[in-house]
């Protein structure tokens, strides 16, 4: 059973990284946020029961973004910083479909 279809995949996200780069003006190395790739998802509504049962574990307050599994989707990093409606995500747990290979899985929990 697929875990969606491309055609609720609407929603764009977009993935960062910190990276350390220099500085034009001044010369020295400044940390600062990359992008590193955009991507349109799926989110995944979650039910009154998921949230009760996810009380209490890391899993708790996150949100399942669904991609397209691909390349360029294969390279994401748990570094990295998944931005969704101008907000922050951890990226807590990546879950690509090794039997069909068709969606990658997401689970982020915003900062």
């Amino acid at each position: 059973m697929a875990v969606t279809t491309t055609g609720k995949m609407n929603t764009r996200i977009s993935f960062w990284n910190k990276e350390t780069v220099t500085n034009e003006e001044t010369g020295g190395k400044v940390t600062k946020l990359v992008e590193k790739g955009k991507f349109f998802c799926a989110v995944k509504t979650q039910f009154l029961s998921e949230l009760q049962a996810r009380v209490g574990t890391k899993y708790e307050d996150t949100v399942t973004f669904i991609l397209r599994e691909s390349k360029s989707s294969k390279k994401i990093d748990m570094a990295w910083v998944l931005k969704y409606q101008d907000k922050d995500y951890e990226i807590v747990d990546i879950n690509p479909d090794p039997e069909r290979k068709d969606f990658l899985v997401i689970i982020g929990k915003r900062k």
